[in-house]
Parts: C-alpha cells; structure tokens; sequence
C-alpha cells in the first residue's frame, strides 16, 4: 500500500490512498484561523510567507505562516515541513487552548501522518480534538475524529477506525438538523466513502455498497465535486465486480469515467480506464480490456505517475500472460518490476527519511520532556516554597490570633482584677473611714472619760480635806490608780486603732526622722489626726504648755522651724 497527503483547501486537507482498484480520500482537518493574515496566490509563495515571518511581531500572524510554509514543503522538503511545523507549534503553545493553537496542532499531525509517525499525529489530533471538545465545535470535532480514524486506516487498524468515523458522521448529520437548518455538509460525503471502504476491508460488502450508495445520493443533492462522485462510482463498481455484479460494475465504473472525462481529470481518466480494463479483464473480454488498458497507460505516462503505471502494468502483464503471449508478458513484468523498484527506492527514501526524522523528533522529544520536568520540577520547588510561606502566614496568623486572644483574655483578666482592687479599695476605704470614725468615737470617748476621772480627781482631791484622817490615803491610793488607768487605756486604745488606719506611719515616719522618742511619735499620731492641743494634753494628762513646748521641739526636729508649712500639714502628708 502506498500513500500520499495532499492539501485541498486552507481549511481541508485531503489525504489520497490508491489501493489496486479503488480510491479513497480521508478528510484531515487543518482550520487555520487567519487573524491578520490575508491569504491570497502571492502570499501563499514561499519567498512572501517568509518576508511575512521576519517582519511581522504578531505572534498569530507568524504562526500562521509558519504553517503556511509547512504545508508549502509537506511534499518537497520533508526536513523543512516539519521544521516549520514545529516552530508554530512552540510559538502557539503560549496560547493554548486557542484556535490558533489548535491549528497548529492539527498542521503538526499532518505532517507526522505524511512521516508515518503515527505515534505523534495520534498526540497532535487528540489534543486538537480536546480543545473542539471544550468549546463543543460538533464539526471540528467531527474533524477531528476523521484524522484520528485516517491514522487508523493507513495502519490497516479498519476495526478502531469503523466506531470512530460512525461518531464523526453522527456529529455532522446532528449538526445538519440544527447549526444549517437541514443543509448537508459536504465533508459526509467523504465520511461515507471512507466508511465503504473500512466495510470493505472488514468483509462486510453489502454494509460498504449501502455507505457508497448513500454517499453518492448526499453528493448528486449537494452538487458536490465531481470527482467526489466519481470516487464513489469508481469504488462501487469496483465492489460490484467482487461480487460479480458485473452490469451494475460497468455502469458505475462508466459514470465515473465520464465525470472524470467532463472535468479534464487525466490522473483520474487514467485510474477509471484501468478499473474498466480490470473489469473487461474479469470478464474475460480481453480486446475491451486491451483498448482500456492501452488508454490508462498512456495517460499515466502524462500525469506521470508511476504508481498508476506501476498498477496498469500489473494488469497488462496479467492480461498478456492469460492470453499466453510470453514476450508482451514479460515485458510488462519488466516495467512493472522496474517500477516497482523504483517506487520501492523511492519508498525506502521516505522511510530513511521519516525513520532520521522520527529519530530526531524522538531525540527532541526526550530534550523537551527533560525540560519539562525540569519546569515541573521548578515549579514544584516555587509550590513548596508557596506552600510553606502560606503555612508560616497560617501560624503566624493563628500564633497572632490566639495571642490577641490571650491579650483580650488578659485584659479582661486584668479588668476584672482593677475592678476586684477598685471593689477591695473602696471596701478598705470604707473599712479605714469605719475605722477613722471608730477611733474618732474612741479619742473623743477617751478625752470625755478623761476629762471625767480629771473631773473625778480634782473633785476628790478638793475634798479631801473634808474626809477623814484615815481615808486620806485611800483616796491618794484611788488618786493614783485612776491617773495610771488613764494613761494606760488611753494610749493602749489609741495606739490599736492608729496602726489599723495608719500602718505605714511610723515606718515612714522613722525614716525620716529616726531620734524621735516615744512620746515625740505618740504627739506625731495625734497631731495627723488634727487634734487640738487640749484635745492632746486630754488624753496624755499633760498640760497645755508642755504640749505646746513638744510641739515646738517636734518642729524643730523635723526641720520645719523656718518653713511656712504647718506641723500637722506635714504629718498629714505622711
């Protein structure tokens, strides 16, 4: 089996595939979306897609002519198809998931089609076909499935390619009833032709006549191109002949003879006259098959191309050699045999050629996929480095969060506990000013009971004279216990509820002035209670004066004599 891709339109590439008798075109969707650049005869030149290249900076306009130019030398330069291919490719990787890129991928798989790497245009179709799958393009899905089914036709794979062109055709016929409100397109008659011959090769003859039948009643209702139809009736017959059908293969078989007739096609008139010769051939009509084959011949010679000839020759030699005329047999045998090794060369050729391509797609494949990792393996490190700063963010944020937290917890800690003081300080306030009041009652009670026994003692000692001799000294004995009960009770009570009220006094006091006697310290607690000086001499039993004279050497020992600042002022600031 022999093979070649050639482009039909910019949007359609039409693969063609002669197999002995019958003639197959498989669609290869390429959709090139021309966002900025205008094709026309001229920029379709190779000179001008590659002035276009140097000078443009939008990357879709480079793209596109780098396909352009791809497709330009699919057939020419295989080295710098694929070059081409490739470099759109990358550049349209930047854009992925767009059409742009999609056509790109489209353009690279038919260029590993064309190269037998099969492996690769596999890739290529399947990640152009995801991209129509995402933006649910029912056509160039459709498309895309056709692609996928061709690789699986020229491997001769005719059982995975069958499922896969039916839910192509599927695709096409829904979009027929829908997107053009009932008008058919014409890539089904491709589908349908393809599907006769994948039915074909899988022994299912009478399911290939109907898939041909159908599509020549979808290519008279759509005016097709007429070679379409041709290719229909030229593989139809073909099949009729099989089956021994031979009036409906002739018939076929003239109809497509004739349309290649009307439309000048000589490479096609070439392969009609050939199928007619075989058919005449089948039938044992050997001058018809003569003439027939003759005329193939002569216009292969004129397309040049030898891999008709090559086939004319084949059914020459079989023509001669059932007649039994050895020489013309053997001479055919010998063209046919020559070009056989030519087109075998030339095949060899084509295989050396994919096989260093490939070798070097394959070598660039592994660079890139080392790069790859190396990307993966650098943007793992930035998600681990990402990853840990989020991590550190997160305690910190967290560490952050609990310890406004426990500051808010603290405050109201704290809150509560200046409340709780508040509370225990206006309590000890009160306490103090219970205290305050409680030693005030005292100190006043103690100078009223003072005043009292005074008055007591002064009455007695008044009278004494008045009693009897030997009560004198009862009433002396009585004299002195009271001033001595006086005395003690007095400062024993107050000294109690001083130190309650004013517990720092005397440390402080001490401190500041530390030769002060008992007496001095007694006089300090009563003049910080802003008693007077009757007040004071009351409770002590002293006398005005001498309390005035301590009060004068107490001054004088705090060192405030030449200070405008009052004894119990100062006292009071204690």
């Amino acid at each position: 089996m022999s093979g070649k891709a050639a482009y039909e339109t910019t949007h359609d590439m039409k693969a063609g595939l002669m197999k002995r008798t019958y003639d197959t075109i498989w669609l290869i969707c390429i959709n090139i979306t021309l966002l900025s650049l205008t094709v026309t005869a001229e920029d379709r030149q190779t000179d001008s897609l590659q002035q276009l290249l140097r000078v443009s900076k939008s990357d879709s306009t480079r793209i596109d002519a780098l396909i352009m130019l791809s497709r330009t030398y699919l057939y020419t330069d295989l080295h710098l198809s694929l070059d081409y291919a490739e470099q759109a490719l990358e550049l349209a990787e930047r854009q992925q998931g767009s059409e742009i890129y999609a056509s790109a991928l489209s353009n690279a798989g038919v260029v590993y089609f064309t190269l037998g790497m099969f492996e690769a245009a596999s890739r290529s179709f399947y990640q152009y076909l995801a991209i129509q799958r995402e933006k649910d393009n029912k056509q160039k899905i459709a498309f895309g499935l056709a692609n996928i089914g061709a690789i699986h036709m020229q491997m001769n794979q005719f059982e995975n390619a069958e499922p896969i062109y039916l839910s192509a055709l599927q695709l096409l016929d829904e979009l027929t009833t829908t997107d053009n409100k009932g008008e058919t397109l014409p890539e089904i008659v491709t589908f349908y032709n393809n599907l006769g011959i994948i039915n074909r090769e899988l022994g299912k003859v009478d399911t290939a006549i109907s898939y041909y039948q159908k599509g020549i009643h979808l290519a008279k209702s759509l005016s097709a191109e007429d070679e379409y139809l041709a290719m229909l009736y030229n593989n139809l017959g073909n099949i009729y002949i099989d089956t021994q059908q031979y009036d409906l293969a002739f018939q076929a078989l003239q109809t497509a003879l004739d349309l290649r007739i009307k439309n000048n096609n000589v490479s096609g008139m070439a392969s009609s006259y050939r199928n007619i010769g075989s058919y005449y051939l089948s039938r044992k009509e050997y001058k018809q098959a003569e003439k027939s084959l003759y005329k193939a011949a002569e216009l292969a010679l004129i397309v040049g191309s030898k891999s008709l000839s090559q086939s004319i020759y084949s059914f020459l030699f079989q023509y001669y050699n059932e007649l039994q005329k050895a020489d013309s047999a053997l001479k055919y045998h010998i063209l046919m045999k020559e070009l056989e090794d030519e087109l075998m060369a030339e095949e060899t050729m084509r295989e050396l050629t994919s096989l260093e391509l490939n070798a070097q797609f394959t070598e660039k494949e592994k660079l890139r996929q080392i790069e790859q990792k190396k990307k993966e393996q650098g943007y793992m490190f930035i998600a681990v480095i990402l990853i840990m700063i989020i991590a550190l963010v997160v305690l910190l944020f967290v560490l952050t969060k609990n310890r406004l937290k426990r500051l808010r917890l603290e405050k109201e800690v704290s809150d509560f506990a200046t409340k709780n003081l508040s509370l225990e300080k206006d309590a000890l306030e009160k306490e103090l000013e219970v205290k305050r009041k409680e030693m005030t009652t005292q100190v006043m009670y103690q100078i009223k009971k003072n005043e009292l026994v005074d008055t007591i003692a002064q009455k007695l000692l008044k009278h004494s004279p008045n009693f009897r001799k030997e009560d004198q000294g009862i009433i002396r004995e009585i004299l002195r216990d009271l001033e001595k009960a006086q005395k003690d009770d007095v400062w024993d009570e107050f000294e109690l509820l001083f130190q309650g009220v004013h517990n720092e006094f005397y440390e402080k006091l001490q401190t500041i002035c530390p030769d002060l006697t008992t007496n001095e310290r007694r006089l300090c607690a009563f003049l910080k209670m802003h008693m007077s000086t009757k007040e004071i001499a009351s409770i002590t039993g002293q006398s005005l004066r001498s309390i005035e004279v301590a009060r004068t050497r107490l001054r004088r020992k705090l060192k405030l004599t030449n200070s405008d600042t009052g004894l119990s002022e100062f006292l009071s600031s204690i």
